[in-house]
């Protein structure tokens, strides 16, 4: 199964932010007093590692009312925003997936915006609970699958993604968005982790590091689109094995990691996935920076990994954005799939000294990735254990990425078509566009599938052509939301020039339409391509007819094999002279080679046939209709009239 995903971070609100803040070993625990003060509820420091713009939502694009939006878990709002990109990403329009059986699986192991409401007025506002928010995302998305809140604390999206995975191999669902909520709006939860031994009361937690003395919470919304891989139009990674299994009766208590399930997970994990240990070049851990915690993980990995032929490389994202709990198992699979991207492990910071409890830190067995490292695996397993014995081990498998950029020596501008609800996204993503020259054809190939949307959702339409070493040239307008009509219109004689549709022949889908119509007329002593390239070259005396019959019906043809390729539908077609034969074949009534047929030999017989020569002429008179109908009635001249402001005049003596 593959997996495509969207976030926001810690001071970060996408990927793109967060890669950059990794490899630069940036610190995302930020404190700020936004949610809550020092002192508050004897928090010892500010609320830190925020996301950002709580505040910001489209109500109405997710039909949810402005009453409903102010009265929901800010939560909920930025998790139909985060599910909404992770499809987007994947390559889908959310809207083409309504009514699919599709599953939600949400993480969340909070309810702030609830207990908020509760102390604001005494009351309880069930909008804020937290299986509102996954619910209120299947009725916005209308999904029909599994529509479910989990909570296991540190390993809930880890718990969500297990779900996910076996719904859909059980064939319960044919997707899921797995997904996680955490947003820390009040200090009680902080307050009483800290009371208890688990969380930093300096705000110092350095995994891994002698001096950490606990956990930081922070926040994130996290969501990823779980597909077969059949089905996938864009994967990151590849869920070869993901297992979950509880610890039951701890000695030592239920906060404390149970060594020995921890070993019998991964060791499960790896040998299901039929991998060697050798393979395993680098893991991400849960490493939370307790005191506790961190010295059973390493010593359950030193014993698993115990016969290596080099060191073990381990890391944990909650060096640098802090521990997200519900969210930790998705941020640490999205770190997993940056080093896969970019052949690099992105470093831990604030990581100095050993801690001491840790023997195979201290010998060199297990090494902490301080820099960015190069990395050349093919799996990465990640860990997540959630308070109570709740264990999760996903592994992840890099998958091999072939560049198919085969465009060299195309002088065709890019065409880029999109929609969105603001003129400025338009805008924002065409300058995306032209400040990233290097995009590859896959991007393209997904944005072109999002460039459908019903314009009631997005007004706003664009498209943009982007020359080779040329300024790019755009246009983007409002659009009624009534649903315009498409006609084609098919062109006779005269439409002719000099190398006709040979540069279309760099659009495939076109050159083979036009190499299947030339090996039809081979057999009738008509080269194609060689009448292309002539085109009115030739000398005015010789009556070729049937070059520029078939020329013409050809190109025709292959535009409207374009066309069908692009599923654009025509509402109605209009064709004059030559072009009445490609509108039948656009609508059906002919095949390819029935049509150029029909060209070559209608061409052949007005050649052939000995007829007297004649002249014709398109004439713009419209004001002088009635006058020329009756005129030419009168002197037995024959008018066709093919628009309401043109005559073509056929005229004998």
């Amino acid at each position: 199964m593959n997996q495509r995903l969207l976030k926001w971070f810690p001071e970060c609100d996408n990927v793109g932010e967060l890669k950059e803040a990794l490899y630069s070993k940036k610190d995302l625990v930020v404190f700020s007093p936004k949610r809550f003060e020092k002192g508050t509820v004897n928090v010892p420091y500010d609320s830190c590692g925020l996301i950002n713009n709580l505040e910001k939502f489209d109500a109405g694009f997710f039909g949810v009312s402005s009453f409903m939006a102010n009265n929901t878990d800010p939560a909920g709002r930025i998790h139909m925003e985060v599910m909404y990109e992770a499809i987007a990403d994947a390559g889908f329009d959310a809207h083409e997936l309504t009514g699919q059986n599709i599953g939600i699986f949400n993480a969340a192991s909070n309810d702030d915006a609830f207990h908020m409401s509760v102390e604001d007025d005494g009351s309880a506002n069930s909008n804020l609970c937290r299986f509102v928010n996954v619910a209120r995302a299947s009725f916005s998305f209308d999904f029909k699958g599994p529509s479910i809140s989990i909570d296991t604390a540190c390993s809930s999206s880890a718990a969500a993604l297990w779900s996910a995975v076996n719904n859909i191999k059980s064939g319960n669902i044919g997707a899921a968005i797995v997904s996680g909520c955490q947003l820390n709006l009040h200090p009680a939860m902080t307050s009483g982790y800290i009371k208890y031994g688990m969380g930093t009361p300096t705000g110092n937690s350095r995994p891994f590091d002698a001096s950490s003395d606990g956990m930081i919470r922070t926040e994130a919304v996290t969501a990823v689109f779980l597909q077969k891989a059949k089905s996938a139009r864009r994967a990151y990674a590849t869920v070869s094995d993901v297992r979950f299994y509880s610890a039951g009766l701890i000695p030592e208590g239920p906060t404390v990691p149970p060594l020995a399930t921890v070993k019998e997970l991964v060791m499960d994990t790896l040998k299901k996935a039929k991998t060697n240990l050798n393979e395993i070049e680098y893991v991400e851990t849960h490493g939370t920076g307790t005191q506790t915690g961190d010295p059973i993980e390493i010593k359950a990995l030193s014993e698993v990994f115990e016969t290596r032929s080099k060191p073990l490389l381990i890391g944990t994202i909650k060096s640098n954005l802090g521990h997200t709990e519900a969210c930790s198992g998705l941020c640490g699979m999205i770190k997993a799939i940056l080093a896969f991207e970019n052949e690099s492990i992105p470093p831990n910071i604030k990581y100095q000294t050993p801690n001491p409890k840790c023997p195979a830190l201290l010998d060199g067995r297990i090494v902490v990735v301080t820099e960015p490292t190069p990395f050349e695996g093919k799996y990465i397993p990640v860990l997540s254990i959630g308070i109570g014995g709740t264990l999760v081990v996903t592994l992840l498998k890099k998958n091999p990425i072939v560049c198919n950029d085969c465009e060299g020596g195309k002088i065709l501008p890019r065409l880029v078509l999109f929609p969105a609800t603001t003129e400025e996204a338009v805008s924002y993503l065409f300058e995306y566009i032209r400040n990233a020259p290097k995009l590859s054809s896959e991007f393209f190939a997904l944005l072109n599938k999002l460039s459908f949307t019903d314009s009631s959702l997005k007004p706003f339409r664009g498209y943009a052509l982007f020359p080779e070493g040329e300024n790019a040239f755009t246009q983007i307008k409002q659009v009624s939301p009534s649903k315009r009509q498409i006609w084609f219109v098919m062109t006779g004689m005269g439409c002719q020039w000099l190398g006709m549709g040979l540069q279309l022949m760099q659009i495939t889908e076109f050159a083979k339409s036009m190499l299947r119509s030339a090996d039809i007329l081979k057999h009738y002593g008509i080269d194609l391509l060689k009448v292309l390239k002539e085109g009115k070259t030739e000398p005015q005396k010789e009556r070729n007819i049937t070059a520029s019959f078939v020329g013409i019906c050809a190109v025709q043809i292959a535009l409207i094999d374009v066309l069908k390729l692009l599923d654009i539908k025509a509402d109605g077609i209009v064709g004059h002279s030559t072009g009445e034969l490609a509108c039948a074949y656009a609508d059906g009534c002919c095949t390819a080679e029935q049509t150029i047929l029909a060209a070559y030999f209608r061409g052949y017989s007005v050649e052939n046939a000995n007829l007297p020569q004649g002249r014709m002429a398109a004439v713009g008179l419209l004001d002088f209709i009635p006058l020329i109908l009756i005129e030419y009635q009168q002197n037995d001249y024959y008018t066709h009239l093919y628009s309401m402001s043109m005559f073509s005049l056929r005229l004998e003596h």
